[in-house]
């Protein structure tokens, strides 16, 4: 377990901060002697774009994690916007860090028991339901850890490197898994700086060479944190959430008490009968008859449940009539609520002469709102990105990008090898400021034996690409 953060005098730590803005890479220059930085997590939704210092993060994990499990219960589709505002500066020789964490909810989120019922939850359709709407104000993170991986300039690199492996510039690793206070959407939490316990030896955890993790020894952090005393600048290549916990049973109570006064299983609170009368009072309820003067009565387009039948998940409307039959394996949907994507058991693809493999759903078929079968792909793992509001497309031998509203292919790369997804930072290529996503596509190149008797790894390399807002595609670069 990491050790929390020491809380020093606040009058002691309490100095005015000069901001810097951040280039495209993500490198910040200290500024009274601090270095400031507001890591955006989700860039294309724009909400902290007037951030100082706001640098997006380009690796192919861009967005704050949208999918969360504990207890049965699965959460998805709350956050649309997050970032970490980090502040790092030295006191007597040690590092001293503070962060906040905000974030902005996407106003609904999605919720389902494992074979049980599911519910799509909306703000704006709480408001009748003070009680609800309360509850659903309040909801906040549990606990969110962060990991952000650094480096120096390499005229300062090379000064060191004889503590670290010789070769290029390595990043290090900064595990932010402490100290932090959480707030529901749009609040500002109360953030105290500190040293943590165990000092500077705390402050650096990995050696990260843009696929491998390894120790640093300590006479290595020793010389990392010198350096990190005198730095004008440092680079932050990468950051993401390693975990974040949601209170799962709330969520799901808020949307189970919902359901139950909508059907009137259940009587609403006086203060929730006194706001629906209120509410009938001022709007006209629309004419819904199926005739000449209205319109048929629909279904709404969100009511629905997942129901799991012999360990296979399916999706039920409102009327209790099956949308998607009880074939698949695992069904998402998208934060608009407009497309499901539903994949089936996977198949999996071994190399020659490796021990690895990969695996895709042998079919995964994308659904709209009401159940109608709009694209299947057999060997193909497709996802949301919804950054753009795309579907990516995996297969074994290569990827396409599929617009969500259009259901047309805007990209598409193949190899004559099975690709090898790969997730890291993308070493020595530029990614333009138009860029809202990135992916990468490594093409798998052959076997890499050496002297190995314990099994073979891979030579790969990487196709980096970017997605513009505009929802173009350009290719950004190749390494190996």
């Amino acid at each position: 377990m990491k050790a929390p953060f020491v809380p020093y005098v606040l009058i002691m730590l309490s100095c005015f901060c000069v901001y810097f803005p951040a280039n495209s890479q993500g490198t910040i220059q200290r500024s009274e002697g601090r270095f400031l930085a507001s890591l955006d997590f989700n860039p294309a939704s724009g909400i902290y774009n007037g951030r100082k210092n706001r640098i997006q993060n380009y690796s192919n994990l861009p967005s704050f994690p949208d999918e969360y499990r504990e207890s049965g219960i699965k959460v998805n589709g709350m956050v649309k916007a997050a970032v970490l505002t980090m502040e790092w500066w030295t006191l007597f020789g040690e590092p001293v860090e503070n962060y906040n964490f905000q974030w902005t909810t996407s106003g609904r989120y999605q919720v389902y028991q494992e074979g049980g019922a599911g519910y799509t939850v909306e703000r704006n359709k709480l408001a009748k339901y003070p009680d609800l709407l309360l509850r659903f104000d309040a909801i906040k993170p549990l606990d969110v850890k962060f990991v952000i991986y650094w480096r120096f300039d390499f005229d300062t690199y090379k000064r060191i490197h004889s503590s670290f492996s010789a070769g290029f510039n390595y990043n290090v690793t900064t595990n932010v898994e402490e100290g932090l206070l959480f707030e529901p959407s749009g609040k500002n939490p109360l953030s105290v700086p500190g040293i943590r316990k165990g000092k500077g030896e705390n402050f650096i955890d990995k050696k990260f060479n843009t696929h491998q993790h390894y120790e640093i020894y300590a006479d290595a952090k020793k010389s990392w944190l010198q350096e990190f005393n005198q730095a004008k600048n440092i680079t932050i290549d990468q950051f993401y959430v390693t975990s974040a916990r949601w209170p799962v049973k709330e969520m799901l109570t808020i949307a189970t008490l919902f359901e139950q006064y909508e059907k009137g299983e259940k009587k609403p609170s006086p203060m929730e009968e006194v706001q629906a009368a209120l509410v009938q009072v001022r709007e006209t309820q629309p004419y819904a008859r199926n005739d000449f003067w209205g319109e048929t009565d629909q279904v709404k387009k969100d009511t629905f449940m997942f129901v799991t039948v012999n360990g296979k998940t399916g999706i039920k409307n409102g009327y209790g009539k099956y949308i998607v039959p009880t074939t698949y394996k695992e069904i998402s949907q998208n934060n608009q609520g407009t497309l499901f994507i539903a994949r089936m058991e996977g198949k999996r693809y071994q190399r020659p002469s490796e021990r690895a493999y990969i695996q895709f759903p042998i079919q995964s078929d994308i659904y709209s709102i009401k159940g109608k079968l709009l694209l299947t792909y057999t060997n193909a793992y497709p996802q949301f990105i919804e950054s753009v509001n795309c579907i990516l497309v995996r297969t074994p031998t290569g990827v396409s990008l599929v617009d969500a509203e259009t259901l047309q292919t805007l990209f598409q790369v193949s190899y004559p090898n099975p690709y090898t997804e790969y997730q890291g930072y993308f070493h020595g290529i530029t990614i333009p400021a138009d860029i809202v996503q990135t992916f990468p596509v490594a093409e798998y190149i052959g076997p890499n034996c050496g002297s190995s008797s314990t099994g073979c790894g891979t030579r790969s390399r990487t196709h980096v690409y970017g997605i513009t807002k505009s929802k173009q595609v350009r290719f950004l670069g190749t390494y190996q």
